[in-house]
């Protein structure tokens, strides 16, 4: 297994909103990512060669086809359940139904417990008291398609159905799509929300959005730049006010590319930007080296440049991240990690972070047939008011025996995968 370190792009098209798998085909920016070797724990399981039938990782059991394709998961909570069933033709999804069932006896013992530390909370004259409550809820949504001669889903039902404790839920979706050739050219949900799709020279350039609503109009526009790259998507509506046509208009997402299509410039789309906030002065750089590797994304917020993260490559492996954080007065925070490979094998990356004041080595130990064996963690923290230096050792174990593969991390827990002979 050779770890390489690549750009990864998410997933291009973004799901509708719905139980199921279908894809619409609005498009999206994408912002380029390093992956770190230390995060490519599934190359791990592929180096055996071996097709996924089975994994257990926490309370969560996952099962395969020999196509890679998710039959069954179950995930067993502390009172509940919730089993997860898939079926495919011609390796498309078209029926997926999720059950969850709570267990009354945990759910009926848990809100007794909760009463009682209630009425000792107000006896000791206690304003309030945080509880963990347990609802004692049942679900079942499924998701069901109808594929065309050429395996394309053209229509599907998708229903929700949750009981317990609070306000119940059974709704009900009722989806149609219609092609021109190979396109999507309109949605139908439920006979009353249409979407439209618009297209030119094989790209999407409009979403109309219909509704009953006969005095506004709105719609999603996409633009490209001369080498096909989307580089702004926009929200547009019209409102008739008072007999007036009122027109608002708002850039959604927006990039720009160098002339070997590389993404150097989008606004900061992170979770933690407000929206009312001007996009333009909040957006993150991206620089590349002459093999397209990805060496530099500088993050900004009102225009004032806030980190820095600079990508170094030996042999097309990653071998130092170095991360550099302007605070609001002029003071360089840096921190760093480190990689030394063998034979293009990860052997031992090295840390320092200096929010928690903690440095981390990790080290990789392979058997006789490279496949990985072992990783020892060791993290150093001090104490920045006193100077103590406070060191911890764990160990991650893997194990092949036939076709299983089993994983205890650092904190003890098992991970486990079966293969297909």
């Amino acid at each position: 297994m050779t770890l390489k370190t690549t750009l990864f792009f998410t997933v291009f098209f973004q799901y509708i909103t719905s139980f199921g798998q279908f894809k619409d085909p609005e498009p999206t920016i994408i912002r380029p990512e390093v992956i770190h070797p230390e995060n490519q724990k599934n190359d791990y399981a592929k180096s055996y060669n071996k097709n996924l039938k089975k994994s257990i990782i926490d309370e969560t059991v996952t099962e395969y086809d020999l196509n890679g394709n998710i039959i069954k998961e179950t995930n067993s909570g502390i009172s509940s359940k919730t089993t997860t069933l898939y079926a495919y033709k011609n390796n498309v999804l078209v029926e997926k139904t999720l059950t969850t069932i709570s267990d009354a006896e945990i759910v009926k013992r848990n809100k007794t417990d909760n009463a009682l530390l209630i009425e000792e909370s107000q006896k000791r004259g206690e304003e309030s008291i945080a509880l963990a409550v347990f609802d004692d809820v049942s679900k079942k949504n499924t998701y069901k398609a109808t594929l065309d001669k050429k395996n394309r889903v053209v229509s599907y039902i998708s229903e929700r159905k949750e009981t317990g404790d609070y306000r119940p839920i059974n709704e009900i979706k009722q989806v149609n799509i219609k092609y021109d050739k190979d396109k999507i050219i309109e949605i139908n949900t439920n006979n009353t929300e249409k979407k439209h799709y618009l297209y030119n020279n094989n790209h999407l350039v409009k979403v109309e959005y219909l509704t009953n609503d006969i005095l506004s109009r709105y719609y999603t526009s996409y633009s490209y730049d001369n080498n096909n790259n989307l580089i702004a998507i926009r929200d547009n509506g019209e409102e008739n006010y008072k007999g007036k046509v009122v027109q608002n208009s708002k850039v959604k997402d927006s990039a720009v590319y160098d002339n070997k299509n590389n993404l150097i410039w989008a606004y900061d789309k992170g979770p933690y930007v407000p929206m009312n906030r001007d996009q333009n002065k909040n957006f993150i750089t991206y620089k590349y080296d002459n093999n397209n590797n990805l060496v530099e994304s500088s993050k900004y917020e009102n225009e004032k440049e806030r980190m820095k993260i600079e990508y170094v490559y030996e042999n097309k492996l990653l071998t130092k991240e170095i991360k550099t954080y302007y605070n609001s007065v002029p003071v360089k925070t840096i921190g760093s990690k480190t990689y030394n490979y063998a034979d293009g094998k990860l052997m031992e990356y090295n840390e320092i972070d200096p929010f928690t004041n903690s440095e981390k080595q990790c080290t990789y130990e392979y058997d006789t047939a490279k496949h990985l064996k072992k990783i020892i963690e060791i993290k150093k923290w001090t104490d920045r008011k006193t100077g103590k230096i406070t060191n911890y050792t764990t160990t991650a174990d893997f194990s092949f025996n036939k076709n299983t593969l089993t994983f205890k991390n650092q904190i003890g827990k098992l991970e486990i995968y079966e293969f297909f002979e």
